[in-house]
């Protein structure tokens, strides 16, 4: 069995940690920072102290230490065994048909061994492809704690290695294993260190098309889930461990053109408590439907946690729907949410606690293919005198997609804005410069990101947070049958008054990157 454990998924920081006295003042709330891949702990509201909160062990996540060695050869070998023997059952019923491709509107994660990697032939195996994945980021983050006079130069390299085998036994049937190694350099403390807490699988599924009595297709086990925009649910590729998720999926083709997924996954299992029920799950129907003037989708996304680390538990309810469409050289895409339940015996009112966002992209004619996109979101936040809690809640967002790759802001209790142009200088290659603007939707309730926190909220705290000018390269690099890039950006946030009004100063802060990126 694995054992459970903190690790650490970014390079340290000052701050907060799941020992110190401020965190058993509750202020660390562990389930929800995990299921959200926060990097660092947030306030629980109210004018907050600034040196309590400040930035903190990024990404501490509780995850199973990962079996290494013999013991994945033995589960690879077992997996290809089974699935072998489960298909000699399921090759009885010929009305099998083609696996469909998976739908690019819905976000679907494809695998890279799905198309550049040859098959191998192994007896009981219709096929076996082997892929992988290399990439090394350089990152710095100046001056996060928006305060010039404290040095906070945090600069790192996060790696991930990847070995995938995709197992096919048969039409129907078969199996996909992703192990994955995601550390940051010098994270062992040793270069003779046994440690290996960044080696663990990162998905490992069975499939079954075209499931017998009810049709479908069913994954079971550990995989990743993208749906939408990756607004709500997305594997957050961008963190160097990325996220996926335990449990079951089963897709549905109404139509041709159409989804229909029902899934149910499991959190956290907590079996070292014999006092309390503490698991929390994590469950969904969506349906997407899609031509080729736009795409049209509709959800509904339960969780349910028993222990939410203040002591009470969460039933949230979320229903929402997304529909993009094209008009020519325009393209317009809107997507709204609400949610309902209760958190910590406070009710989550219908219709006031929502998530909105509206965008516009306008692609130009000409060889750079130039492109002028606009966007706009807006997510209620609580107010503390209404006895309720209307914070929007962003469930297992791909933050960084979306709201600055500086990530200071989920999609909770922000009014964000953007403009943004783009163009690709050179064959293969596209460069993007963009502006963000933010500001609290209420000014008690905290505003913060998976790098940090804006604003504390409470009485005297200004609405407006700043703003953030980014500059984003990329080049692709023709190494058929492999894919691989070279990225670069740079951030530039500009603090307004209430971050000034919650930490004290309002100093620039600076975000640098640097990625390469091989796919095989």
């Amino acid at each position: 069995m694995s054992s459970w454990g903190w690790v650490r998924d970014e390079p340290p920081q000052q701050g907060l940690s799941p020992q110190n006295p401020a965190t058993r003042a509750g202020v660390w709330n562990e389930p929800r920072a995990l299921r959200r891949g926060r990097h660092i702990p947030l306030p629980t509201g109210g004018t907050g102290d600034p040196a309590n909160i400040d930035a903190s062990d990024p990404d501490a996540t509780l995850r199973p230490t990962s079996r290494k060695g013999s013991s994945m050869i033995f589960v690879i070998r077992s997996l290809a065994v089974g699935t072998a023997l489960a298909g000699s059952v399921l090759a009885q019923d010929p009305s099998h048909r083609e696996v469909p491709p998976p739908s690019v509107d819905r976000g679907e994660t494809v695998s890279p061994v799905s198309s550049v990697t040859p098959q191998i032939e192994i007896p009981g195996l219709q096929a076996l492809k082997i892929g992988g994945q290399y990439r090394l980021r350089w990152e710095n983050l100046l001056d996060f704690d928006f305060d010039g006079d404290r040095t906070d130069d945090n600069d790192f390299f996060g790696q991930r290695v990847r070995l995938d085998f995709d197992f096919t036994v048969h039409e129907r049937l078969g199996a996909f294993v992703q192990v994955q190694d995601a550390r940051f350099f010098g994270e062992s403390g040793s270069t003779v260190s046994r440690a290996s807490a960044g080696l663990d699988f990162h998905q490992g599924y069975l499939r079954v098309h075209d499931m017998p009595w009810t049709g479908g297709d069913v994954r079971l086990g550990r995989q990743e889930l993208n749906y939408g925009d990756a607004r709500l649910v997305g594997s957050l590729d961008w963190a160097t461990q990325a996220r996926a998720f335990d449990g079951g999926r089963w897709r549905w083709q109404p139509t041709e053109k159409s989804d229909l997924d029902l899934f149910v996954t499991q959190l956290r299992e907590d079996r070292s408590t014999l006092n309390r029920h503490d698991d929390a799950l994590f469950f969904g129907l969506y349906w997407a439907a899609r031509c080729e003037e736009g795409a049209l989708d509709a959800y509904v996304l339960g969780l349910n946690d028993s222990f939410t680390g203040t002591g009470g538990n969460e039933n949230r309810l979320t229903l929402g729907a997304r529909a993009v469409r094209g008009f020519g050289a325009l393209e317009l895409g809107a997507e709204l949410a609400t949610q309902t339940g209760d958190v910590d015996d406070a009710d989550i009112p219908f219709g006031e606690t929502f998530g909105a966002h509206l965008h516009g992209t306008w692609r130009f004619e000409g060889r750079i293919k130039p492109y002028l996109r606009a966007d706009i979101d807006a997510a209620s936040g609580n107010d503390p005198a209404s006895g309720d809690n209307e914070r929007f809640d962003t469930l297992f967002p791909t933050a960084h997609a979306h709201l600055g790759q500086m990530d200071l802001a989920f999609w909770e209790n922000v009014v964000h804005a953007s403009l943004a142009f783009g163009f690709e200088p050179c064959e293969s290659s596209k460069l993007e410069a963009s502006w963000r603007s933010f500001r609290a939707m209420e000014d008690a309730d905290f505003v913060s990101g998976p790098n940090g926190f804006l604003s504390s909220g409470g009485a005297g705290i200004d609405s407006e947070l700043g703003h953030e000018f980014d500059l984003k390269f990329r080049i692709d690099i023709d190494a058929k049958p492999a894919r691989s890039h070279v990225e670069a950006g740079y951030g530039l946030f500009l603090p307004g008054q209430g971050v000034e009004d919650s930490r004290g100063s309002d100093d620039p802060a600076h975000f640098i990157y640097l990625q390469g990126d091989l796919r095989f």
